[in-house]
């Protein structure tokens, strides 16, 4: 039977997969895998980022487990395991790396834009379904990479996987892709100049196949704005040798990229993702790509639920467009750029009513107050940005200005028919996206000045290329047309599977407008190659309710399993979301399950168990031949693709066919197995090397040796030497360390941690917990209850948690680190935040401030001081140091006090500052690059002919403006050009300043 519009049904409010607005859900990476080992795949998602209690969305974007039920429904777990870890996170990629039997996963952290120290990458061991990131003691951070996902394979031949960071790249040339090899011990280190690893351009994901026919896996890897970036023969298990240039053809015409490429975000029409297998049937590997384009290319307004409207404005050349709408309710209005950071638009720059009247601070404060069901708010209020309520019943809504000669989005409201009308006006060009939501149903929706286009594929659309093999030249031949899959699309992630279970792999696509998602496309695979486009996505085409944004939040992630073990793949397409300046998440597709309602064909799915090779089998190669004499390919390549990881299992559609006439395995290890005259069909079975066919199992209870967990009574566990995990559990429980690099988690109840010689990671959890460090550079992290920690020697990270702490550093540089959205006060000896907080033998303090409005007071100190705001509108007080001053976003009220303090500023949306006591010649102003503009040389001080004295730019060279009358420092974009300057921050008593107070970074 082929596929049809109700090959799929949409099942995930039944299923348990729900969006939470309270969690500001978003899909930035989605897997598939079995992380309770009980044969059931569960469902890993992740947002971009992982939140602490110390950001804005407290709850949200935490990694959330939805764990098989068996019987077609999911359990959310959302229990907090990172233990703290979070950051600039993106793809996670989940894999057995120590043949244990579990499932671990890596998450790719990227690195602040290419500035600075970068950001740690997490690797999340699973211990008997507990998961604890190792990736300091296993020497997986790799902080200075931009890392965007991984891959993991054994590149050596020693049956351990070993992992593949895909970076961005900086503009110093650092942390770039890279290698890195395990050791026997489960650690790793850099092998990329051992194993000839030569990447200097961005790459965003990696994939293993076999593309040359040869009977081995190539490892390809897709650059940013390159396809194939590069592909290396790792057959030696030594050094793999770089065969890009067989693949010339597909790059000549996949490539597009722009001459900076460390710019990471730049609009291209290169492949987005790809999938690879055998759609011909021949024996070969073929590759399928898609591509789109992801500008705004044309004003539009859509409506995609009931009470939420988003509109993308773009006003080039006309007096004003703008769009209406009728409602009875409240408004909240949000006006955002196209990637989500402030518009070029003050609440100034807002008229309402006929009088032309701002936004008051009231209707301004208000937005942050105001709840809807495909929606959160931030709990902060910033009257910097444009994002208000307006009231119906407000008579002062009424109208709208005839004077609109001035820049300005202007909003009037006609009673009598409740129609609101939304203006943007200016002599220039302007683009700026607008979101409505109503209290009430919001109706009758009008552009003014423009029409929506019908098709965006028209504008944003780019052919999808289908390269099938040719064995007969050995290359690759663009059969796009005659296979009928070179239509204009907009997708920006593929998948394929045999979702009909007739022997041939079909494709399916997630489609997406820039701003708002499109209908998806489901390719069926007429057994030759050729594809036909099955209806409405053989139901599985999505929805669309809010505005999202697109290229590095790519769409919808999709990844395929059979999630009900009936033998016929399911799709799991990934919510979307966009994020405005005011802090708001909208939801712009929510995650939804596809359940395939299956067929009559026959089908079978196999689950690989190396011994000899990886356990997770990657880089084996099955085939499988039914008696109508059919060979299909498949290959374990761990599943993934564009931050997206599809099931492990290798799975087969057999048709009518009632037996399989063989099974073939090629293992990494060399190792070829084969099974004949198979007639138990339709079933999950699980295939050991050099073993036999049996039910799929769970973990080998013998391994993991360095892994200790205790029970919920009083226990006693030394690791010994070696890197050990130890997790105490409940009770009072006494854990060593012992020699070696040892995390120690104590779990709840009063427990003593002591990690001994090297670098150790002692959390102590719920309760009064002694955590010492001794020798190495510990990070020691109390969390809840009245700790006591002593560093011990070495240079020591300290973290109380809640509770009243006694903190001791002990020799060394040591620091404490506190977070939290509260007051902070600090003294050489103490500490007042979460709790009141006991200091001995400190050298550093970094305090982190929260959403809302805090007071970070350090000015009774002499110790060296990191205060950053975070959000909302915070006082910053330094203390006698050299301190290290950052507001974030909201205006904030800073003092370095004295000493040769540093006030940072990272963002262009870090601004309205007042610096209270900035000195000229001892004080530095620090503007990150990356932030405020490329054309701005780090590393040194600002230029000459970048600043200027006076109130406006004098020329285009001009980017700081330094007014000397009042003190206000601007920032300008383009100098004397369109944009308007920005207001970054007030010097007060207006001291004299000159280029050599203002420092560029990276």
């Amino acid at each position: 039977m082929a596929l049809n519009q109700n090959t799929f049904r949409e099942v995930s409010d039944s299923a348990g997969i729900v969006w939470s607005r309270q969690r500001g859900d978003e899909a930035f990476t989605v897997n598939w895998t079995d992380l309770n080992n009980d044969g059931n795949p569960d469902l890993w998602v992740g947002g971009h980022g992982y939140n602490g209690s110390s950001q804005a969305f407290p709850d949200g974007k935490v990694p959330y487990r939805y764990l098989n039920n068996g019987d077609g429904t999911f359990t959310l777990d959302n229990s907090d395991f990172r233990r703290g870890s979070g950051g600039d996170i993106h793809a996670s990629t989940i894999i057995d790396f120590d043949n244990d039997g579990d499932q671990d996963v890596f998450s790719s952290a990227g690195g602040q834009l290419g500035a600075g120290g970068g950001q740690p990458n997490l690797f999340f061991v699973n211990n008997g379904g507990n998961l604890q990131n190792q990736a300091n003691s296993r020497g997986l951070e790799y902080t200075i990479g931009r890392g965007r996902s991984s891959l993991w394979f054994d590149g050596n031949g020693d049956g351990l996987l070993d992992v593949l960071f895909l970076n961005a790249t900086r503009a110093d040339g650092e942390g770039g892709t890279a290698f890195f090899q395990q050791r026997p011990n489960g650690t790793f280190f850099n092998a990329s100049a051992q194993v000839g690893l030569d990447v200097t351009e961005p790459s965003r994901y990696a994939q293993l196949a076999d593309l040359n026919g040869d009977g081995g896996v190539e490892l390809l890897i897709q650059g940013t704005y390159n396809f194939p970036l590069k592909v290396y023969d790792i057959s030696s298990n030594s050094t793999w040798q770089d065969i890009t240039s067989d693949f010339d053809n597909l790059q000549a015409a996949l490539e597009d990229a722009p001459s900076d490429t460390t710019e990471d975000f730049i609009d291209t029409t290169a492949p987005r993702d790809s999938v690879i297998g055998d759609f011909n049937n021949d024996g070969f590997n073929d590759i399928f790509v898609v591509r789109s384009r992801t500008d705004v290319l044309a004003s539009n307004v859509f409506q995609g639920s009931d009470s939420i409207v988003s509109a993308d404005l773009l006003l080039q050349g006309e007096s004003e467009i703008g769009f209406s709408f009728q409602t009875g309710g409240d408004i909240a209005v949000d006006v955002f750029n196209f990637v989500g950071t402030a518009a070029n638009l003050d609440p100034s720059e807002v008229f309402i009513g006929s009088s032309g009247r701002n936004p008051s601070n009231a209707e301004l404060a208000a937005f942050t107050d105001t709840e809807g069901a495909l929606k959160e708010t931030a709990n902060v209020v910033n009257t910097d940005v444009p994002n208000f309520v307006l009231s119906p019943d407000d008579n002062s809504t009424i109208g709208i200005t005839e004077d609109r000669s001035q820049k300005g989005l202007y909003i009037g409201y006609e009673p009598g028919s409740q129609t609101w009308e939304v203006l943007l006006s200016s002599p220039n060009n302007e683009n700026i996206q607008v979101a409505i939501d109503s209290t009430q149903s919001i109706f009758n929706l009008n552009s003014t000045g423009f029409d929506t286009p019908e098709d965006f594929a028209d504008l944003n659309g780019v052919p999808d290329v289908l390269w099938i093999y040719n064995p007969d030249t050995g290359r690759y031949e663009d059969r796009s047309a005659a296979a009928g899959v070179n239509n204009n699309t907009m997708a920006q992630s593929t998948v394929s599977g045999d979702f009909d279970n007739d022997g041939d792999l079909d494709l399916y696509l997630a489609n997406a407008n820039p701003t708002f998602n499109e209908p998806n496309i489901l390719y069926d695979n007429q057994g030759d190659g050729t594809f036909v486009t099955v209806p409405q996505a053989g139901g599985a085409a999505g929805e669309t309710v809010g505005p999202h944004r697109l290229d590095f939040e790519v769409g919808q992630r999709i990844a395929v399993a059979d999630y009900d073990n009936n033998g016929f793949l399911d799709i799991f397409a990934g919510s979307t979301t966009d994020r405005s300046s005011a802090g708001t998440t909208y939801l712009g597709s929510p995650s939804q399950l596809f359940s395939n309602s299956g067929n009559d064909n026959n089908w079978l799915i196999v689950d690989l168990e190396g011994t000899e090779s990886n356990r997770d089998g990657i880089g084996a190669r099955v085939f499988l031949t039914t008696p109508d004499g059919q060979t299909q390919l498949r290959e374990q390549n761990s599943g993934i693709h564009h931050f997206a990881q599809s099931s492990q299992r290798i799975h087969f559609g057999l048709g009518d066919n009632s037996s399989i006439e063989s099974l073939v395995i090629e293992w990494p290890s060399g190792t070829r197995q084969e099974f004949n005259n198979i007639s138990d069909l339709n079933r999950v079975i699980s295939i050991t090397e050099d073993g036999d066919i049996g039910e799929p199992g769970g973990p080998d209870p013998s391994a993991g040796d360095d892994s200790l967990t205790g029970t919920d009574v009083g226990d006693f566990l030394s690791g010994g030497d070696g890197n050990d995990t130890v997790i105490g559990l409940k009770g009072p429980d006494t854990l060593n360390g012992d020699n070696g690099n040892d995390s120690l988690d104590g779990g709840g109840n009063n427990d003593s941690l002591n990690g001994g010689n090297d670098d150790d990671i002692l959390e102590g959890g719920e309760g009064g917990d002694t955590l010492v460090g001794e020798a190495g550079n510990d990070l020691l992290d109390g969390e809840g209850g009245s700790d006591i920690l002593e560093g011990g020697e070495g240079n020591d990270t300290l973290n109380g948690g809640n509770g009243d702490d006694t903190i001791t550093g002990g020799s060394g540089t040591d620091i404490v680190t506190e977070s939290g959205n509260v007051d902070f006060t600090l003294t050489n000896d103490r500490l007042v935040a979460r709790g009141t907080d006991t200091l001995s033998e400190i050298e550093q303090v970094s305090l982190t401030g929260g959403g809302s409005g805090n007071t970070l007071n350090a000015a009774n100190t002499s110790l060296e001081v990191t205060l950053f705001g975070a959000g909302g509108p915070d006082i910053l007080l330094g203390g006698s140091s050299d301190d290290v001053l950052t507001g974030g976003s909201g205006a904030d009220t800073i003092v370095g006090g004295a000493g040769n303090d540093l006030f940072t500023y990272n963002s262009i949306s870090d601004r309205n500052d007042r610096i209270v006591d900035f000195q000229s010649g001892s004080d530095t102003l620090n503007f990150s690059a990356a932030g405020f503009g490329s054309d701005l040389t780090p590393d040194n001080f600002l230029s000459a002919d970048r600043f200027t004295i006076g109130i406006s730019a004098n020329d285009e060279s001009d980017r700081f403006i330094y007014n000397n009358g009042d003190g206000r420092l601007f920032y300008d974009a383009d100098g004397n050009g369109s944009e308007n300057k920005i207001l970054i921050t007030r010097l007060e008593d207006a001291p004299t300043i000159s280029n050599t107070d203002i420092f560029i970074t990276a």
